[in-house]
């Protein structure tokens, strides 16, 4: 029986991650198929000597007829947000493979990095079985990983990776040679269900409390969008903040106190530390006294200045 065939599929950080695996594991990977420039599957790829393609969508005849030539036994679809549908599905012999940073069935779906933190839930690497559901396969291999309290994204990002490798090196030696893909059913009982997230939701409502928002920006934060928070018709992107406190006290959205390249803000419920943070190009940085706003107020203030600048051509 000769080794089974395996081609990759992705676009991410956890794509990388997988091949590496892979070929540490020494898997017959017969191809890569790579879309978007966030990560270099290319280099490895062709270090060992494997074909790489690049993609735009999964979908495309050319795709499927890419995938069809390399005549995978098991098709892994990693760090890719685009869906397989059934003939891509249908092309490997075994089956296709898929990934989700989450303790399966627990938070299918999208923005799971976020939702961990968000939720303050531990995560798992796991890779399962795909079929024509959303995350809903049999579980092939589930390695977990704790998230801390003070985890950003970046950081959850890096207990995934290390527990892919710890995933793939315990499951690896038995895919090698096997001409199925066996895996342990999903309880559909203990499932739930996660929605996607768009940069809109990383804007910051100074109302809630300042435990609350420090979540929200390390959830938000590198490599997503940030959390936002609105100054002088500009936005603020917020990357690093903490709850702290503080003797000082002020209306909600009240810039308290400046430090460096820090600021303190009161919320609803105590006070936060911005300690890292962008503003617009040739925007003002806010100083004690000033009110951050939330996206409302500040379309309003743009409209009204918008107005005013009609009104001076008139």
């Amino acid at each position: 029986m000769g080794r089974t065939r395996i081609v990759l599929v992705g676009s991410a950080g956890s794509t990388l991650r997988t091949l590496e695996g892979l070929v540490r594991n020494d898997c017959h990977v017969v191809g890569v198929l790579g879309c978007g420039p966030d990560v270099d599957l290319a280099a490895l790829s062709v270090s060992q000597g494997i074909p790489y393609f690049e993609f735009e969508s999964l979908g495309a005849k050319t795709s499927k007829a890419t995938l069809r030539s390399l005549a995978p036994d098991v098709l892994f679809i990693v760090g890719l947000s685009q869906l397989a549908d059934d003939e891509v599905l249908a092309i490997p012999h075994a089956g296709t493979v898929g990934f989700h940073p989450t303790r399966l069935p627990r938070m299918r779906g999208r923005a799971p990095i976020a939702w961990l933190i968000l939720e303050q839930a531990d995560g798992a690497a796991t890779f399962f079985a795909m079929d024509a559901g959303v995350d809903t396969g049999p579980i092939l291999v589930q390695e977990p990983f704790q998230v801390g309290d003070g985890d950003y994204a970046s950081d959850v990002l890096s207990h995934m990776d290390a527990a892919i490798d710890r995933a793939l090196d315990r499951w690896l030696p038995k895919l090698r040679e096997s001409t199925t893909l066996e895996g342990a059913p999903q309880d559909e009982a203990d499932a739930s269900f996660r929605g996607r997230r768009a940069p809109k939701d990383g804007e910051i409502n100074w109302s809630a409390s300042a435990i609350e928002i420090a979540r929200l920006v390390r959830a938000t934060s590198r490599p997503h969008p940030g959390a936002r928070t609105f100054y002088a018709g500009s936005t603020i992107t917020i990357w690093r903040a903490a709850a702290v406190e503080s003797e000082c006290v002020g209306a909600v959205g009240r810039v308290l106190r400046v430090g460096g390249d820090s600021f303190l803000v009161q919320t609803g419920d105590g006070c936060l530390e911005v300690l890292e943070f962008e503003t617009e190009a040739g925007a003002s940085i806010p100083g004690v006294g000033a009110r951050l706003t939330i996206a409302v107020e500040a379309e309003i203030a743009k409209l009204r200045a918008d107005i005013e600048d009609l009104k001076q051509q008139l």
